[in-house]
């Protein structure tokens, strides 16, 4: 078989392998999100639909709290 078509690059990972979606902390009605890698994929749509609740109701739903920047999991 021949190859047709590749790709190669960086990987940016985070270090549980799971995305991250929080606050920015100097503008709490500013959201962000990241690190859709490894294992992040499948979380992308419902993400999304949560982050637009969040934007009308001005504050992250508590389910994506294991998913905030300061989880233990990201912390050495």
């Amino acid at each position: 078989m021949r190859v047709v078509q590749r790709w190669a690059g960086l990987l940016g990972c985070t270090q549980d392998r799971n995305p991250i979606v929080d606050c920015a902390p100097a503008l709490p009605q500013v959201f962000f999100v990241g690190g859709f890698t490894g294992h992040g994929m499948p979380f992308g749509m419902r993400f999304g639909q949560l982050l637009a609740t969040a934007a009308q109701d001005g504050f992250l739903p508590s389910v994506l709290t294991p998913f905030r920047l300061d989880r233990p999991q990201l912390r050495r």
